[in-house]
């Protein structure tokens, strides 16, 4: 697995979605292309209960179930482009908060 991949897993796992739109999204995407021995549409990350088996990687998730435009049950509905948005801007407010802190700090003692 690359970093790339490594992050986007995280960020699948972490806000509970899957693409960035939608799990449609991996449909004819790199990684849909990756491997000709994947049986899943989306990659594990995009699991949205425990439907992958212990032990078992690489393209289990939404394999039984049915597909409908574009969704699966067993696989997390959201995109994550909406969601990571909102984490970056809520943890913006936190950095600015932090640093206009310390800037007056400084400023105070000039």
């Amino acid at each position: 697995m690359s970093l790339l991949d490594d992050s986007v897993d995280f960020v699948q796992r972490t806000l509970k979605c899957c693409g960035g739109e939608r799990p449609s999204d991996w449909s004819n995407s790199a990684w849909e292309h990756k491997s000709l021995e994947h049986r899943s549409k989306v990659p594990d990350s995009c699991c949205a209960e425990h439907t992958v088996p212990k032990g078992f990687q690489n393209g289990v998730c939404g394999v039984s179930g049915s597909w409908r435009d574009g969704l699966h049950p067993g696989v997390w509905q959201q995109g994550c482009g909406d969601s990571l948005v909102q984490v970056i801007k809520e943890k913006l407010v936190i950095v600015v908060s932090v640093g206009l802190g310390i800037a007056g700090i400084q400023v105070s003692r000039s």
